[in-house]
């Protein structure tokens, strides 16, 4: 029996719960490593909030995502440069 099981029951509102409950602290650790300045977590953490649907853990937010994604391209991540350039060429920033 897995942990979440355990402490949520097996219901589906309690599994969804849970998975709400995992994917924050998913996005909590990602926050943790993107503001210790690593450039990978910078752009899956400005990916997160660009491409992200309305959930309570992670709202879509444009603003936050090029914050994320100028940060890591600062340090050369060429993913993040890229989502830039894309977001400039549809005229978003």
């Amino acid at each position: 029996m897995s942990i979440w099981k355990k402490l949520f029951g097996s219901s589906k509102r309690a599994q969804r719960r849970a998975e709400e409950l995992a994917r924050e602290m998913r996005l909590q650790e990602l926050k943790a490593e993107a503001e210790a300045g690593n450039a990978q977590a910078q752009c899956a953490l400005g990916s997160t909030y660009y491409k992200s649907a309305d959930t309570p853990c992670t709202p879509q937010d444009f603003a936050e995502a090029v914050k994320w994604f100028r940060k890591a391209a600062a340090q050369g991540h060429s993913g993040a440069q890229n989502q830039l350039n894309f977001l400039q060429r549809k005229g978003m920033i």
